[in-house]
């Protein structure tokens, strides 16, 4: 899972069902119980298991959200296979190669061992990652859709206004022509009346969405309500 190892040794051969029981603990259950001294060389007690005797806490690595973005890092403790065999579990693969096809495989590979071993649930981690965000994904594509609604909607605006109030101006323009104005000279001057609605309407709209992206705060992952990108965009 490249869960970075911070502190400490990670698990190893060694650490087997003859070997004292040992345990890899994450930042977050570091910081809550030890946070002005190393945890490293501590012990944990579990309520089942070689547990009962004691696990020695031999590294720190970061923390992980396994409970979906928006929950809070909570602690985990990791042990040694070897030092505790699960009823059941999960199991992570690493591969270059096609995800699609790499579920038959497993499935394969495991009734080769025991065929009694049921296999379920196989989902590649991009599936993973999209169910967990599927809520946000789906109101974030509606918020785009009305918002691209309303840009439609004040494009056609803008462009009736302008047309209706140059058409009211056609007698101005052919005064213009006839005392000597060039055609230059009389889109530089629609194009600039245009300009300023547009420059006053972006301005107005940078400050009020600078406003209204601190009510949608929490919405967001990895990426501030001012990020310079977003409203470059």
């Amino acid at each position: 899972m490249e869960v970075p190892l911070t502190t400490g040794r990670n698990f190893t051969d060694s650490d087997t069902y003859k070997t004292k029981p040992v345990a890899v603990i994450d930042q977050t259950l570091a910081r809550r119980y030890w946070p002005s001294e190393n945890p490293l060389g501590h012990e944990l007690k579990f309520a089942f298991g070689r547990g009962l005797q004691g696990l020695t806490i031999v590294g720190v690595v970061g923390d992980i959200k396994s409970d979906g973005f928006e929950a809070p890092s909570v602690p985990h403790i990791y042990v040694a296979l070897g030092q505790f065999a699960p009823v059941n579990a999960v199991v992570f693969l690493r591969s270059r190669g096609d995800v699609e096809y790499l579920g038959e495989d497993v499935r394969h590979e495991v009734e080769n061992v025991d065929p009694n071993v049921p296999v379920h649930s196989i989902s590649s981690m991009d599936q993973i990652i999209a169910r967990s965000v599927a809520d946000r994904r789906f109101a974030l594509q509606l918020l785009g859709v009305f918002a691209a609604a309303a840009l439609l909607l004040a494009a056609i605006g803008i462009y009736g206004v302008m047309s209706y109030s140059f058409s009211q101006r056609t007698h101005e323009v052919g005064i213009r022509i006839a005392v000597g104005a060039q055609r230059l000279d009389i889109l530089r001057m629609t194009l600039g009346e245009g300009l300023r609605i547009v420059v006053i309407g972006l301005a107005s709209g940078l400050v009020g969405a600078a406003i209204m992206t601190r009510f949608f705060q929490s919405m967001l992952f990895d990426v501030g309500p001012a990020d310079p990108i977003t409203y470059l965009l």
